[in-house]
């Protein structure tokens, strides 16, 4: 009988004291500056580059080749390799040439061809030079449609060991 009288008062003092116990609030986190995850990265030597969310929830950045070039490529991990159209190439007066190789995109197939450059400016950061695919998006029905210049792809993020912050619109990458 004894026994059943500790156990019995054990478990109501474990109903009384427990919810006390697990509701006690801890100590409070304290509030992280606002600009940490950029010093943070900036000391480990990553350029901050601002990104726009559109309105189909992608994400496009400004960039500058070989020093004067302006053009949009959205961000993309769906993209293995990062491409320009030709179209905008010819309006920027950038030249190409063939590889003798094709590019697919679902069903599509066209001629792939690359660009060489003597430098890309991304937010305040020059990489390059770089040697980068093309293609005329027109010629390819999941392109057909985009208004951007370019997609900068997963070979390019994983290259520069990109962090995107989506609740800030920004992508870190690291140049050297």
């Amino acid at each position: 009988m004894k026994m059943k009288q500790i156990v019995g008062a054990l478990a109501l003092l474990s109903l009384v004291v427990l919810p006390f116990i697990a509701t006690s609030s801890p100590d409070p986190v304290p509030p992280m500056p606002e600009d940490s995850l950029d010093e943070a990265l900036a000391s480990l030597g990553y350029m901050i580059i601002p990104m726009r969310k559109t309105a189909m929830n992608e994400y496009e950045l400004e960039a500058v080749i070989n020093g004067d070039k302006k053009i949009t490529l959205e961000v993309s991990l769906q993209s293995t390799t990062t491409i320009l159209d030709s179209e905008t190439l010819d309006e920027l007066g950038l030249e190409y040439d063939e590889t003798g190789q094709e590019f697919r995109i679902g069903g599509d197939e066209e001629d792939l061809m690359v660009v060489r450059t003597d430098s890309m400016t991304i937010g305040n950061g020059r990489i390059g030079p770089e040697e980068l695919f093309v293609i005329e998006f027109d010629d390819f029905d999941a392109l057909e449609d985009s208004r951007v210049g370019g997609i900068l792809g997963r070979e390019f993020l994983v290259k520069y060991g990109a962090i995107m912050d989506f609740a800030e619109n920004k992508l870190y990458i690291k140049t050297n």
